[in-house]
């Protein structure tokens, strides 16, 4: 369900190759961002975006300041028991995107997952801003492969029902 998302992803950043061992790993982990994403009710193409950004999809990638995983949160905020050891990143990544986008618009929720805040001069500001530049690349796209499968079921001729004494 989420192989075109992720295709996309790699496609537009540059990162797309046949012949890399790290592509197929890259994919993995960006449809478990995007299913896992869903399962919160966040916007796959926001969450893949994020982790493209945070980690180009490495789920060993660990910060200087500490964080880890595909989303790169850091432990002591947002895993259970404040430490790395036993903690699910995807999941904490969740937890802490779902805090953020409940409580601010999402350039400052973006700058304040990325740990600062939505002003022109922060680093925060052009990693939010880096982020919804893909976000929106990857809803193109998904809305004009939304749009190529609906012309073409509208192509396909309509079956036939089938008779009444068939359908027993």
């Amino acid at each position: 369900m989420f192989l075109l998302l992720c295709t996309a992803v790699l496609r537009i950043t540059g990162e797309f190759t046949l012949t890399e061992e790290m592509n197929f790993q890259q994919y993995e982990v960006c449809i478990e961002v995007a299913a896992e994403a869903q399962a919160w009710g966040i916007e796959p193409s926001l969450a893949v975006a994020i982790a493209y950004e945070e980690s180009r999809f490495h789920v060993d990638r660990v910060s200087r300041a500490g964080a880890r995983g595909p989303m790169q949160v850091i432990p002591k905020w947002w895993c259970p028991n404040r430490s790395a050891e036993d903690c699910d990143f995807l999941f904490a990544g969740m937890k802490a995107l779902d805090y953020y986008t409940f409580r601010y618009d999402l350039p400052e929720a973006l700058a304040r997952y990325n740990g600062g805040r939505y002003r022109r001069t922060s680093p925060s500001y052009h990693y939010a801003r880096r982020v919804m530049r893909l976000q929106k690349k990857l809803e193109l796209f998904q809305e004009a492969d939304s749009r190529l499968q609906d012309m073409v079921l509208d192509m396909l001729p309509t079956p036939e029902p089938l008779p009444p004494s068939v359908q027993e």
